[in-house]
């Protein structure tokens, strides 16, 4: 089966560390005309990208069918949100340098501090070391309240260098939930992505 090759990438770069030992999320899932791929950490939804009258998995690694339940996702993807803003798709491209120049041999975190005008990006190394950065980037229509969240850096270059590959213009969503430890939501164009934060200390 053809898909967008933008698309492609953007769904093989969630699954490419999923482990044969859970073949059915090596898969692409096809569903009332949406693509939905998920590694458990973060979710990808294609919204309209396919026949609705389509239901099955592909696998991305083989390109084969595989028959197993897919699990359940769209219960996963929330509707309600604390906090809501928007940062045109080339400042957030500009931010995937930045999430990527900390050290690969440690695990990165970036913590996210929302006002109502801007957004501080903050990269920190989780082995005690004294490592870090710092970068403020302004944001449009913000609603609700201010707030903090934590997550992996990976997650969230994973999710602007799928904007990347898709090559459009037009503005990021950026949507958070009540808690700062549910999964927040990044809305581009028709793609749906869900990144799950981590609890620091």
């Amino acid at each position: 089966m053809k898909i967008n090759t933008g698309v492609e990438k953007c769904l093989k770069n969630v699954i490419k560390n999923v482990g044969e030992a859970r073949p059915v999320l090596q898969c692409a899932h096809f569903e009332g005309g949406n693509i939905i791929v998920t590694d458990s950490h973060q979710l990808v939804r294609f919204r309209n990208a396919a026949p609705e009258n389509l239901s099955f998995n592909l696998n991305l690694t083989d390109f084969t069918f595989n028959d197993d339940i897919y699990p359940e996702t769209d219960r996963l993807i929330p509707t309600k949100f604390a906090t809501e803003f928007e940062i045109s798709a080339n400042k957030v491209i500009d931010l995937i340098p930045f999430l990527k120049s900390l050290p690969k041999s440690f695990i990165n975190y970036t913590k996210m501090s929302v006002s109502e005008n801007k957004i501080v990006l903050e990269n920190e190394v989780l082995n005690g070391s004294n490592i870090g950065q710092r970068l403020s980037i302004n944001i449009e229509n913000f609603s609700g309240k201010e707030t903090n969240i934590c997550f992996k850096s990976e997650l969230l270059v994973n999710a602007l260098e799928s904007v990347k590959e898709l090559k459009e213009f037009g503005s990021v969503e950026f949507k958070l939930q009540e808690s700062t430890l549910s999964p927040f939501l990044l809305i581009y164009k028709n793609m749906d992505y869900l990144l799950t934060p981590v609890r620091t200390f």
